[in-house]
């Protein structure tokens, strides 16, 4: 139930007769600054309309904020972007997103988003190294033995396995 205190019907009436003020400006205008503030004007009036505190802070919200924390911002900034972007949906389209977010949970996926980019990019990076490692070996395997002979490709298996490189096994 939204806040019908005497302050905020006060504050809810001033908001809907600046939005209809504003509604007039549109009308006669095509500046996209004024439909931009008309934008911000409808979320403050859909913020006054909402019941008072903070809104349901479910697994949605969680997501929300867990992607603004990792995306670096801080909680001055996170939690009440979250709790707007709460607000700004009806509790229907809330409803069906957390039902969403439990299907894929329950079906076993793998994350996806920043955190997974991330996961996959450390991944790359290791198997990037390690091909350099590789290559490093097999160049100076291969220089000793152009240059100073008396090396095969057992010293190159043998020292592949030294930097923690075996070769498969054998499956035949």
């Amino acid at each position: 139930m939204p806040d019908t205190t005497p302050a905020a019907d006060r504050v809810r009436s001033a908001a809907q007769r600046a939005l209809k003020a504003l509604d007039d400006l549109i009308a006669n205008t095509s500046d996209p600054g004024v439909e931009a503030l008309a934008a911000r004007f409808e979320l403050a009036t859909a913020l006054l309309n909402t019941p008072a505190g903070e809104p349901a802070r479910g697994e949605l919200w969680s997501l929300l904020d867990w992607t603004f924390w990792g995306s670096g911002m801080g909680d001055v900034f996170r939690e009440p972007l979250a709790d707007t972007m709460l607000v700004a949906i009806s509790p229907e389209q809330r409803d069906q997103a957390e039902q969403l977010m439990e299907a894929w949970h329950a079906s076993g996926r793998q994350p996806l988003g920043r955190r997974r980019y991330e996961e996959l990019t450390a991944e790359l990076k290791a198997a990037q190294a390690a091909m350099a490692a590789v290559l490093r070996i097999v160049s100076e395997v291969t220089t000793e033995a152009n240059n100073i002979g008396g090396v095969d490709i057992n010293d190159l298996v043998i020292r592949l396995g030294q930097a923690g490189f075996p070769l498969p096994e054998d499956e035949s």
